[in-house]
């Protein structure tokens, strides 16, 4: 479905000018809970299946939020794995310190269509608190 933009033609009169694809104007957006219930782990933990890229794009952004948060002076480290390995040769790491509840990276990593996503806790901390949820988000390439 192309999207359509009014705009004036040379000789004055208004037009329809295509202005492309709707969907590649769109950001894709998939929320993976990590963990329902119950104290973070290190690992994959409850989504090991993790979410899977629909076409080739662009991973812009990943954002983690926490129910509860872990106990003060401790921290948790998350890192973004596709195809169940770091992105290579930049990793995609989001760092939870003390009481913080979110969050977030950003940057830009490519994609090819069936790739899986998924979030790794590589290092849990002191009492950890409960639950994770993933927003992964890109752009169609």
């Amino acid at each position: 479905m192309a999207v359509k933009q009014l705009g004036t033609a040379a000789s004055g009169a208004s037009d329809l000018l295509d202005v492309g694809d709707a969907k590649a104007l769109l950001p894709w957006t998939s929320e993976v809970h990590c963990r329902e219930s119950g104290a973070r782990t290190t690992g994959t933990m409850d989504a090991p299946l993790g979410t899977v890229a629909p076409y080739a794009m662009t991973l812009t952004e990943v954002d983690l939020r926490y129910s509860t948060a872990d106990a003060a002076g401790s921290s948790s480290v998350y890192h973004v794995y596709k195809n169940g390995a770091d992105f290579s040769p930049t990793a995609a790491t989001i760092t939870i310190s003390g009481t913080g509840t979110t969050g977030s990276w950003t940057g830009s990593l490519s994609l090819a269509k069936g790739d899986v996503l998924t979030i790794n806790c590589t290092q849990v901390g002191t009492t950890p608190g409960n639950g994770l949820a993933a927003l992964f988000i890109g752009t169609k390439s």
